[in-house]
């Protein structure tokens, strides 16, 4: 059985324009239940609207996986009586070794908008149970102007 829950994140892009953050968000599944991430919307904000450029939320899966951080605790379940989620999201971890690029979800920087949705399950980012090095995904941040403010939603659901 699927159980589905949401969660956001706020995120600033580095100082430097065109450099990636690496490891915002690190996603570790749980020892006997599987996750997928089935859907992701984006949004930046600009310090100024005068400039144009993109930002983007970039995806990736480890072959070691990344660990540490400070649990994210801004995340919603889809339903009041699906129980507490099982996987394990973080924010500033130490990022995994030989990242593999899963997906990017882009945006306008000044002010727009970008998503993702996954059209049938097979597209959705899956996790296998007990993380390691087909349980884990990880976000990055990247824009091509300094100090984007990116907000991110992302639905993810879990199989028992």
């Amino acid at each position: 059985m699927s159980f589905y829950y949401h969660a956001s994140r706020s995120a600033t892009t580095n100082a430097t324009p065109s450099t990636e953050n690496a490891c915002d968000l690190l996603l570790l599944s749980a020892a006997t239940v599987g996750c997928a991430v089935v859907a992701v919307t984006v949004n930046a904000r600009a310090p100024s609207g005068t400039s144009l450029a993109g930002g983007a939320i970039n995806w990736k899966r480890c072959a070691t996986a990344g660990s540490g951080g400070s649990a994210l605790s801004t995340f919603g379940k889809a339903h009041p009586d699906n129980p507490t989620k099982a996987t394990a999201i973080t924010t500033g971890a130490t990022p995994g070794g030989t990242p593999l690029q899963q997906r990017t979800i882009g945006c306008a920087a000044p002010g727009g908008a970008g998503g993702w949705m996954a059209i049938e399950p097979d597209d959705a980012m899956a996790l296998k149970a007990a993380g390691g090095a087909n349980g884990n995904l990880e976000s990055s941040t990247i824009a091509g102007l300094a100090s984007i403010v990116m907000d991110y939603t992302f639905d993810f659901k879990e199989t028992t």
